[in-house]
């Protein structure tokens, strides 16, 4: 039986069935993913050399940070070291060495060094109550700084400049001396101090022996001594001060300003402005004397037109000779170069008040009493520029104020009674009036306000 070849199976088309509708949906959602799928199987070789770029960019300018920061840090080093060296090369100053001293008046317990930080010590006193405008006078006792003796290690920059300074010839101030008792016994009474400045490479400036009835004395005058050679117009302003108790030294300090002025110094302006001061403040001044006083103080600012003390002055004059708004000129010049002087302040209040411009005399009594909060006359004058303007409890507060930096004066109880008369307070008012006459010397000039106080009183009673 013959069999048949199977013959192979081919493969038939299947026929697929239609897709649901839900099946559509589902495919269309993954349509056009295509790409991104593509994007997450890129290598990621691109991203790490931007990256990479990136951190090179900030490492790149940190170093560049780096070094800016690092020159900006050398130039203020260098720039301070120049300004140091500037400073000490150009620095005014004497130094004072120990003062010898005999065996005699070692036992009396006096020192060498201690000798010289007196003295430099007595210096310094006078330079700092003159503050002679913006100088930079620096003295001090020689054991204050090292040796230039000592070894290289133990130099400090400043010590190092002054020994180039003492090498290179500049001028180089210091101060030498001895205490001697030229007669026995050795004693305060006998002594006598000889000193000498040295300048640089100037021959010694001997000075003239000083004596005194005790060590103490001998060293204020053997301060003013020194100070006489090496800072004249310091010392001129310190003798002729500004209180009753410097009147008696006032011609020493216009001997030196006279001094100065015909040797043309740098202080010219200074030593002007003491001569000033000196005419218009001289007892029983006259109107030639004023006038004179006046073309001193112009002659000072011509001189020197940064020197705030003399526009000072000249408004005070000018105040005085009754040229109140010419004054006002003057003192607002002399804040602008120096606002911080309560009395140039109280003085312009002064003026505005005398010219009734009380709003302007408000503000500058206010200015005086915030940079000299117990001034007196800023308290008790303003309360009676506020009696003026009707405001009779700040008036108050203003007299009581002053009453408190100092109740023995008598003017502010005036105000404060008529403070409280304006606001119908009878009791406080006779309370203040009595005050002011218990505090008012029974004197001429006292007269007129004592009459006023008294009726007052009267009529009050």
């Amino acid at each position: 039986m013959a069999r048949s070849k199977s013959k192979k199976a081919e493969p038939s088309e299947v026929e697929s069935e239609p897709a649901t509708p839900e099946i559509r949906e589902e495919a269309e959602s993954f349509s056009g993913v295509e790409p991104a799928f593509a994007e997450l199987k890129r290598t990621p070789e691109i991203e790490a050399i931007s990256y990479m770029a990136l951190h090179r960019r900030s490492l790149d300018f940190l170093e560049e940070f780096r070094k800016a920061t690092v020159n900006i840090v050398f130039a203020a080093i260098v720039g301070l070291l120049v300004l140091t060296f500037i400073k000490v090369i150009n620095a005014d100053e004497l130094a004072i060495d120990p003062v010898t001293l005999p065996k005699a008046i070692k036992d009396l317990g006096y020192t060498e060094e201690g000798v010289a930080l007196t003295l430099s010590d007595n210096m310094f006193k006078i330079f700092n109550a003159a503050q002679v405008g913006q100088r930079n006078f620096n003295v001090k006792a020689k054991i204050d700084e090292g040796d230039f003796a000592v070894p290289v290690a133990g130099l400090s920059f400043s010590s190092a400049i002054r020994l180039t300074r003492q090498i290179a010839g500049f001028p180089q101030r210091h101060i030498s001396g001895e205490m001697l008792c030229p007669s026995e016994p050795c004693s305060p009474t006998t002594m006598e101090l000889h000193l000498r400045v040295m300048d640089g490479v100037h021959p010694p400036h001997v000075l003239e022996p000083v004596k005194g009835m005790a060590a103490e004395a001998i060293l204020v005058a053997g301060a003013e001594q020194i100070l006489y050679v090496a800072d004249p117009i310091s010392l001129a302003v310190y003798l002729y001060g500004d209180t009753p108790q410097q009147d008696a030294r006032r011609p020493e300090a216009v001997a030196i300003a006279k001094n100065i002025i015909v040797n043309n110094g740098a202080d010219k302006a200074v030593a002007l402005n003491i001569l000033g001061a000196n005419a218009s403040n001289s007892t029983g001044a006259d109107e030639a004397s004023m006038q004179k006083a006046i073309g001193f103080f112009l002659a000072a600012i011509d001189t020197d037109k940064n020197y705030a003390p003399s526009y000072y002055n000249l408004a005070v004059t000018l105040f005085k000779q009754g040229m109140r708004q010419e004054a006002i000129e003057y003192f607002k010049k002399a804040i602008a170069l120096n606002g911080t002087v309560a009395n140039t302040h109280l003085q312009l209040a002064k003026d505005y008040f005398e010219l009734s411009q009380y709003d302007n005399a408000i503000v500058e009594y206010q200015k005086t009493l915030a940079l000299s909060p117990n001034d007196y006359d800023g308290h008790s004058d303003l309360a009676a520029v506020y009696l003026n303007t009707g405001d009779y409890t700040k008036a108050i507060e203003s007299a009581n104020a002053a009453i408190s930096v100092d109740p023995k004066i008598a003017s502010a109880y005036y105000n404060l009674g008529l403070a409280y008369k304006n606001l119908g307070e009878k009791a406080q008012a006779l309370e203040a009036f009595n005050s002011y006459l218990q505090r008012t010397p029974d004197l001429p000039e006292n007269a007129d306000r004592r009459l006023q106080a008294e009726g007052n009183i009267k009529l009050l009673q």
